[in-house]
């Protein structure tokens, strides 16, 4: 039986296949990477801390105005678009994907991979 380290990869693994997804990663929410499937130019280590900063400035900030925490966080520049979502209060995963993909395929796929992540981490 894989490990669950396993298991979570063929969880991203299978997210990379998405139309568009370029990698994606699964890292704890103070920034730690746990799995990633990233393209190997990316530092895995300042990619996760500086997502997970941008992802609990964002929750902060909503839960400052008074409004629940949001359901993800999308960034994007002309080439690329970043989606970042929480799992669970200990895992986020971020989705790395090219602008011109479908942005409703994208966060699909992304809230596939989570329901997935969940299932492996209990």
């Amino acid at each position: 039986m894989p490990t669950k380290s396993e298991q979570l990869s063929g969880v991203l693994a299978t997210l990379r296949k998405s139309p568009g997804v370029e990698g994606s990663a699964l890292l704890s929410r103070d920034g730690i990477p746990v799995v990633a499937d990233l393209p190997a130019s990316y530092s895995r280590e300042t990619f996760s801390a500086m997502t997970a900063a941008m992802l609990g400035a964002a929750e902060t900030a909503m839960i400052e105005i008074g409004r629940n925490v949001p359901d993800r966080l999308i960034l994007e520049n002309p080439e690329t678009r970043l989606v970042a979502l929480g799992v669970n209060n200990e895992l986020m995963l971020v989705v790395v994907a090219k602008t011109s993909a479908a942005l409703a395929e994208i966060i699909k796929a992304a809230s596939a991979a989570a329901d997935g992540i969940r299932k492996v981490v209990g």
